[in-house]
């Protein structure tokens, strides 16, 4: 559907309503054994982005009609995500014996696309009663722009969304499970017209400065972004800084980009990076950034700590202690990032700076369960140029060298 306005038979262009609502229905007609909680709307842009529509979502099954409300009016597509069982039972992706009855009007009608068992749908979401995930931390309800034809998904957090209920709720999460307080950005898939999911390949999560001000001066300690590509987060130290990066001013904007690097994204790297990146020894590559107000933050360090997980599927025979990660520099020198953890598929370490990091996995010459030298040592720091085996070669060429000189004294020993 395409809903408009005009006035004196020339069409608005862009119009938003700033403080109306705009309440649209949009008549589908079920099929047999098609459920009304199954219905979707999304907005579609000229571009062909989509925007689920969440506020005010119900389907009244008396009149046929999807209703939403929203504050512009565009193209619009009525959508039906099939669940992959019986439509009248509970959906199969969130598991919650509580989910709603098929075709009730409740907008708190479980998301079909969200993975977390009975979270409510983040864009429906009462702010009073804040989701809690699987960590303790508290899911910040968000919207999620998806391109199809870039792959990028892009969150912008609305000033004032984190409240004073989120703070409350991520305190009382935390004491409950013996863990930091911690406030989550879920990203979950967003999904096309169809109701397919988009290949995301990266995310943008856009923060203002005032509600990141918010949270560093209460006694929630992380801010967290989740999603398919990557996970990132900042510390209370991490987010002083980046406010003082932004000058303090409160109507800033600081975004956390999250990007997997493919064949066409490498190319925009350096010819000694992507020298560096071919060694078979390297499995996925990541770009981590910071922007501030659209601004790239070149060489950001923080005093406070920035903890990552880097998507991997280990293969069949890998073991989990031989993943490491390495950051690439410009000039294709690497340098091997210590505590790696692999876990949930992640590939996790807490670090002072965003950049160019890629997962490697390095196979044991003898039993693979020994400790991996690429994560373990901090002798193997250096950074080392061509080598994105994250340092191994140097414990290993340090100990070869050892040995040759007690051969060699042992030889002259001979001859005296």
């Amino acid at each position: 559907y395409d809903v408009s306005l005009l006035i004196n038979e020339a069409k608005v262009e862009n119009f938003e309503t700033e403080t109306g609502k705009l309440t649209i229905g949009l008549p589908y007609t079920l099929k047999t054994g098609e459920a009304g909680d199954r219905i979707w709307v999304y907005h579609v842009a000229k571009d062909g982005t989509t925007q689920q529509m969440n506020e005010g979502r119900q389907y009244d099954n008396d009149r046929g009609m999807a209703f939403f409300t929203t504050s512009h009016l565009s193209v619009y597509a009525v959508t039906y995500i099939a669940a992959t069982t019986d439509p009248g039972t509970d959906d199969p992706d969130t598991d919650d014996p509580g989910t709603d009855d098929p075709g009730t009007d409740d907008p708190g009608t479980d998301d079909p696309g969200t993975d977390d068992p009975g979270t409510d749908d983040p864009g429906t979401n009462d702010p009073e009663t804040p989701d809690i995930d699987d960590d303790g931390a508290v899911i910040l309800p968000v919207e999620v722009k998806g391109n199809v034809s870039t792959g990028v998904a892009t969150v912008t957090i609305s000033t004032g969304s984190i409240t004073q209920t989120i703070i409350d709720a991520a305190i009382k999460a935390a004491d409950a499970n013996g863990t930091e307080p911690t406030i989550v950005i879920k990203i979950d898939k967003p999904v096309d017209v169809s109701g397919q999911p988009i290949d995301i390949k990266e995310v943008r999560v856009a923060i203002p400065v005032s509600d990141l001000r918010i949270v560093a001066d209460s006694e929630v300690k992380n801010i967290k972004i989740a999603s398919n590509v990557g996970e990132v987060t900042l510390n209370t130290d991490a987010m002083k800084d980046l406010i003082e990066k932004a000058q303090g001013e409160d109507a800033a904007t600081v975004e956390v980009v999250i990007a997997k690097e493919d064949e066409a994204r490498l190319e925009e790297l350096t010819e000694a990076q992507q020298e560096t990146l071919s060694g078979d020894t390297v499995r996925e590559v990541y770009d981590v950034s910071l922007f501030v107000n659209n601004a790239k933050l070149e060489d950001f360090e923080t005093t406070g700590k920035l903890t990552i997980g880097l998507p991997y599927t280990r293969k069949t025979n890998e073991v989990d202690s031989r993943v490491g990660v390495i950051h690439v520099a410009e000039d294709g020198t690497t340098q091997p990032q210590t505590g790696v953890k692999y876990e949930r598929g992640l590939a996790t370490f807490t670090t002072n700076h965003l950049s160019v990091y890629a997962v490697t996995y390095i196979a044991a010459t003898d039993d693979p369960g020994t400790d991996d030298p690429g994560t373990d040592d901090p002798d193997d720091e250096m950074p080392t140029r061509g080598s994105p085996s994250g340092g191994c070669s140097t414990g290993a060429g340090m100990t070869a060298l050892l040995a040759l000189g007690l051969v060699s004294m042992m030889v002259w020993a001979k001859r005296d």
